[in-house]
């Protein structure tokens, strides 16, 4: 029976809602939920309530322990011990993993669209500039605790999601940076500084050149750092600022003559899963 509606995170003008719209079009009603806190539950509460109506989700994957290569499809979003299914995760971190990608940026600009090479040059540039910061936030992120948040970036905030990042980057700014966010959290007791430093440099060589979540970077890293981290080259190619260049993105998405779902592999396999199921 095909999903009638699909909730997925942030608000009504989300990149999330602005691009589920275009690739799912004609096919479900799309949802807002905001936070992904609550997600799950919310989605039980809405098949209670419309029995008949199959409703599922579709979040964020965010930072995780499988260092799997991708498949290009979304994840299926299994709890009870695998006994419900709720829908679905993205593959990649977050949306601006899609927004990012060499080939939308390419459809969604159209003859605007900056050469292929020096773009992707710029956004390989950025992943080596964040790979040990995406290993510390990788790491803080495995070491939560339930009811416990332990946040996992740092740094200035950026544009209107407040989205933080440092300047410093590295792998000794990174490890000050666990000790000092552990040193002020409210349940420091339950997660060592140690286990996190431990975790974090398990995961350095993988997100390092040559490792294997830097060779699948664009669905290992958070797509929001790396915006971030090419913000000096996106000037440099006409684009904007990481907030401008990602609203032209959601622009082209909304405004293409062409079928979106066939822009990347993993869109056309949701709208399919999400029609058929």
């Amino acid at each position: 029976m095909p999903v009638s509606v699909l909730y997925c995170e942030g608000g009504p003008k989300s990149p999330d809602m602005r691009v589920l719209s275009a690739i799912l079009a004609g096919v479900c009603a799309i949802k807002p939920v905001g936070s992904k806190y609550g997600f799950g539950q919310g989605i039980r509460l809405a098949r209670a309530i419309t029995p008949g109506v199959t409703v599922a989700g579709l979040r964020d994957r965010d930072f995780d322990a499988d260092e799997t290569p991708p498949v290009l499809a979304p994840r299926p979003w299994l709890v009870d011990n695998n006994a419900l299914w709720l829908g679905w995760y993205w593959e990649r971190t977050e949306i601006e993993n899609y927004l990012a990608d060499p080939e939308v940026v390419r459809r969604a600009l159209g003859v605007r669209a900056p050469a292929a090479q020096a773009y992707e040059a710029a956004l390989r540039e950025s992943a080596k500039s964040i790979a040990a910061y995406s290993a510390a936030r990788t790491a803080l992120s495995l070491s939560r605790v339930r009811f416990s948040p332990l946040r996992n970036a740092w740094g200035k905030e950026h544009g209107t999601d407040d989205h933080c990042f440092p300047d410093q980057r590295s792998a000794a700014d990174c490890r000050a940076a666990i000790c000092e966010m552990l040193a002020t959290h409210e349940a420091t007791q339950t997660v060592p500084v140690e286990n996190v430093l431990e975790q974090f440099e398990a995961l350095l060589p993988a997100c390092q050149p040559g490792g294997s979540r830097f060779a699948h970077f664009l669905t290992f890293f958070s797509g929001k750092d790396l915006l971030l981290g090419m913000q000096d080259r996106l000037a440099e190619l006409g684009l904007g600022t990481p907030g401008q260049f990602r609203e032209r993105i959601l622009k082209g998405i909304e405004q293409a003559q062409d079928d979106v779902w066939h822009w990347l592999p993993e869109w056309k396999h949701l709208r399919t899963l999400v029609r058929t199921w």
